[in-house]
């Protein structure tokens, strides 16, 4: 299961497979990911909203709720961990609707940044992170229901997570390109959510205030998932596929706190048995030992 000085925003990938009949749970990282690019420590936590539509007539609505946090450990060093609550609802079974509930995987994630060069108001930042999806959320068998393999709350694997990101600062402005490479393994049921790819390019622009900074960004996302395996070693019918969304939000920052709301949609997919639909994220984050200087200490 997904993700977040001056006011910079970035895009963030959200990969994690939007794998379906119409999608499935577990081998998605549900979300946009921690935005914020402050310093600091923080914890937070955040609402998403995601709902996906099923040639076959059937849809799934997704919320989740996340509990995060950040540790700084040096200049370039820090650690990240989350741990989501997720509610599921797929409808247009024939029987109704089925719904699953509890907690997802869990993350953690270590970042290191490589280069830093420029100063604050003309900046260039790489940043590269590896993590771990914990086999935390339930998974369970669903060969003698009427539901997909793939509709859980866990991986019930051990899954990691390859990323890295660009930054570019110019002013007010800023632009920032990331890509995400999540690899999941074969689970004790011996099931393999796809592996997933995506990269995010956003810009965003800051107005500053006496008291406090609103920052709108606009972010353009591409998805790929690979196909479920199941138990029989054969592709998961159902799974797989590419999308392009698009996404609008702001972001308001205040002396310690971080407020975020973005929404998007769907551009278009591929000709596969599904097709996301309106996404809406809300985070709320408190930061504390602000190091204002810390960034000022790193070399090219």
């Amino acid at each position: 299961m997904k993700i977040y000085t001056t006011v910079l925003l970035g895009m963030v990938l959200t990969t994690k497979a939007w794998s379906c009949d119409v999608c499935g749970c577990a081998g998605m990282m549900m979300g946009f990911g921690d935005l914020s690019l402050y310093p600091q420590n923080k914890i937070g936590v955040s609402y998403l909203s995601r709902t996906f539509y099923s040639a076959l007539g059937n849809s799934d609505h997704f919320t989740q709720i996340e509990i995060n946090g950040r540790y700084v450990i040096s200049p370039r060093w820090s650690l990240k961990a989350s741990i989501p609550y997720l509610l599921g609802v797929k409808q247009g079974l024939e029987n109704g609707s089925f719904t699953i509930s509890g907690i997802g995987d869990a993350q953690a994630k270590a970042s290191y940044i490589a280069y830093y060069g420029g100063n604050e108001s003309s900046n260039r930042k790489l940043t590269f992170s590896g993590g771990i999806f914990l086999p935390t959320g339930k998974f369970e068998d669903h060969s003698d229901r009427m539901l997909p393999q793939n509709f859980q709350l866990g991986s019930a694997s051990w899954d990691y997570l390859l990323e890295g990101q660009y930054q570019l600062g110019e002013g007010n402005w800023v632009g920032m390109l990331q890509a995400q490479y999540v690899i999941n393994t074969l689970n004790p049921e011996d099931y393999k959510f796809g592996n997933q790819t995506g990269a995010q390019l956003t810009m965003a622009h800051k107005f500053g205030f006496p008291k406090w900074a609103l920052v709108p960004l606009v972010s353009v996302s591409f998805e790929h998932f690979s196909k479920d395996v199941n138990a029989r070693g054969y592709y998961q019918y159902g799974t797989g596929g590419q999308s392009l969304a698009l996404i609008a939000g702001a972001q308001i920052k205040t002396r310690n706190w971080l407020w975020t709301l973005r929404g998007g949609t769907n551009l278009m997919s591929n000709q596969g048995n599904y097709r996301p639909g309106p996404q809406v994220a809300i985070s709320t984050s408190y930061l504390f030992n602000t190091s204002q200087n810390k960034f000022q200490t790193l070399k090219k």
